[in-house]
């Protein structure tokens, strides 16, 4: 280990890199700030889209993080550098790290401090490793430094050996490295760890490989991110060109009587398009103005009124097909074409009413995204995330809280129960004196009974004792087997969970194979484990 860092050598910028990967590179200071405006995904904050295990769902944590990256890239939103202890900490020891590894490692290193390559992969992710190496002119390794200010957590990086380690311990520069390595087309990183304040061990380094299972996963994830950006640049034009309506607001008193002859079915039953048709006429086409109670709640009650229609019409058919059974193939693709073109049309009615609560819905994870924000910007101070990062991750200040939280509550049972049994001591023994005190007060008044009554007393305080170590006994082994139960049952409900979740993701595969597209499927297999397709349903 290095005591005296003013001797190491400082690395020269891009050593041995080749002609295009040095043009790669971002050359001015503020550069690797305005490329995460060019870019809405950087490795640093791509483990904020890989939370949660299913690959192709994501989770609200991850929606927060691509919503702010659309801002950032698409709507001018500022970018803040963070600036605190932690900040500065990593900001001056990095160079220091890097060249303590180079010395310990023997390996050149290129293309550090503010030359630090970028390395993309599609239209949305930029990558900016901390160093590289290459051989012969080809890159080799990539290399990424941590300098944490907390040196507890520092000590906890010395049990990372490999990739499975890093995951475990600090996942969010797991997911950076796996980045890295994705966009740069080299799958191979070393993990730095420096605090020249520790007494011993300065420096921790350990390689790490990505394993094939978790870069597809990257990249699945990354796939759903850009389609999400692409649903927020469409709703964000949208919202630029809603206007409140400047027309009369509707109002359910306004509206059309929406019925149906249900003598038409049997006329339309070969063709529930024109009775479609026909309900739609009587629904007219209304302009509903949903920035107001009243035009949210007509809208509400006209597309209800259209709903009412499937039902009488369902019944009217049904009957068709129990007097001739011939029809009854007839009947079901009757059903299936009517219903779904009235929900059709009265989704198409409703289409204001549901904007208008989309947006107001979006409005409100907006906010919460800004008060998140704020409350990040509070813990600032114990952050100790490198400076080069955007955003400071708080999962392992929480782990070390959490372990000291189950310490604390460890060490308060373990003094409660002493403190229990000490009490239940002090009554026996209390119980004891008493019978002693009684028993020589009888003594003095009748010396012939001084021997039967001590042995009585002998018999009472035994039998007391062994009554209370029976029923603290019973307690323990009544506190085991409900902890027993508890378990059991959280075993057999995660049991059946995981085989619903494998039984949906099996019909959805085989609905997939009969060119049904992914989200069809997944609305399917909803509606039959909710029992609203009727005889249809999911055996689990």
């Amino acid at each position: 280990m290095y005591t005296d860092f003013s001797e190491l050598p400082v690395m020269p910028s891009f050593a041995n890199a080749t002609e295009s990967q040095t043009l790669a590179a971002i050359e001015d200071e503020n550069s690797i700030v305005m490329s995460h405006k060019k870019y809405p995904f950087s490795a640093s904050r791509i483990h904020k889209i890989c939370t949660g295990e299913d690959a192709g769902f994501l989770n609200t944590t991850a929606m927060l993080a691509i919503e702010e990256g659309f801002k950032a890239q698409f709507n001018d939103a500022p970018i803040v550098r963070q600036s605190n202890k932690a900040c500065n900490h990593g900001n001056e020891n990095e160079q220091h790290a890097l060249d303590a590894f180079a010395k310990a490692s023997g390996f050149t290193l290129s293309n550090t401090g503010d030359n630090q390559a970028a390395f993309t992969y599609g239209e949305y992710l930029v990558s900016h490793p901390d160093a590289t190496g290459y051989i012969n002119g080809e890159l080799d390794f990539l290399v990424e430094v941590k300098c944490p200010f907390n040196g507890e957590i520092f000590e906890s990086y010395f049990d990372i050996k490999g990739a499975a380690d890093l995951k475990a311990i600090a996942p969010n520069y797991y997911w950076q490295i796996v980045a890295q390595q994705l966009s740069a087309d080299c799958f191979k990183s070393y993990f730095v760890a420096f605090d020249p304040r520790h007494e011993t061990k300065k420096l921790h380094w350990t390689t790490i490989f990505i394993s094939r299972e978790d870069i597809a996963f990257l990249k699945n994830r990354i796939a759903l991110a850009e389609d999400y950006l692409s649903t927020l640049k469409a709703e964000d034009a949208k919202k630029a060109a809603f206007q409140e309506s400047v027309e009369p607001v509707i109002e359910i008193k306004q509206l059309p009587t929406v019925d149906l002859d249900v003598g038409l079915v049997a006329t339309y039953h070969d063709n529930p398009t024109c009775l479609v048709n026909l309900v739609a006429e009587k629904a007219g086409n209304f302009v509903f103005d949903c920035s107001v109670s009243k035009g949210r709640e007509a809208c509400r009650s006209h597309s209800a009124s259209i709903i009412k229609t499937i039902a009488p019409a369902l019944n009217a058919s049904k009957m068709l097909a129990a007097d001739a059974k011939k029809v009854i193939e007839k009947d079901l693709l009757f059903r299936k074409g009517f219903e779904s073109g009235i929900r059709e049309v009265a989704e198409r009615t409703r289409q204001p009413l549901t904007e208008w609560e989309r947006e107001q819905e979006r409005i409100a994870s907006e906010a919460k995204a800004i008060e998140d924000k704020k409350a990040a910007d509070i813990q600032a101070e114990i952050d100790y995330q490198a400076a080069h990062e955007l955003a400071i991750t708080e999962n392992e200040l929480f782990d070390f809280r959490r372990e000291k939280q189950a310490r604390d509550k460890a060490d308060a049972e373990r003094i409660a129960e002493e403190q229990r049994k000490e009490r239940e001591a002090q009554a026996v023994a209390d119980a004891v004196k008493a019978e002693q005190e009684r028993a020589q007060r009888e003594q003095a008044e009748k010396d012939r009974q001084a021997k039967e009554a001590l042995e009585r007393a002998e018999r009472e305080r035994i039998a007391a004792e062994q009554r209370a170590e029976q029923a603290a006994q019973a307690e323990r082994e009544k506190i085991i087997h409900e902890q027993f139960e508890k378990e059991r049952k959280e075993y057999e409900e995660s049991q059946r969970i995981e085989h619903r979740i494998s039984v949906d993701d099996e019909i959805v595969k085989a609905l997939m194979s009969y060119r049904f597209d992914f989200d069809t499927a997944v609305h399917i297999v909803e509606l039959a484990s909710t029992g609203k397709l009727g005889a249809l349903q999911i055996n689990y």
